[in-house]
């Protein structure tokens, strides 16, 4: 029953435009810097509270600061991700976590 309960509240956080893949096709598109997007990760605290990690591979060094600061307001503006970690490479041979 408490199993059901959470399910149907997590269900209840979660909108139809918080895909993933549709995210990281999207900021590809947007930002054409961007070569890459992975290990990109999205959870809700509440349905207000919407947060995202990932990782992005450039394709040369740029003022990352800035960049990141673009990709956050817009993660803001459209997704209403209020927070976003966001780790910047420039090689194909970064390794990450597995999860």
């Amino acid at each position: 029953m408490v199993n059901e309960d959470i399910k149907t509240i997590w269900k209840n956080f979660i909108r139809d435009d918080l895909n993933i893949e549709i995210i990281e096709k999207d900021l590809k598109k947007k930002f054409i810097k961007i070569i890459e997007v992975n290990h990109t990760h999205l959870w809700t605290i509440t349905p207000e509270r919407l947060i995202l990690t990932t990782h992005i591979q450039l394709d040369n060094e740029i003022d990352q600061d800035d960049f990141i600061n673009k990709i956050s307001e817009y993660l803001y503006q459209k997704y209403k991700i209020i927070e976003s970690t966001i780790q910047i490479s420039f090689s194909k041979e970064i390794r990450s976590c597995k999860i």
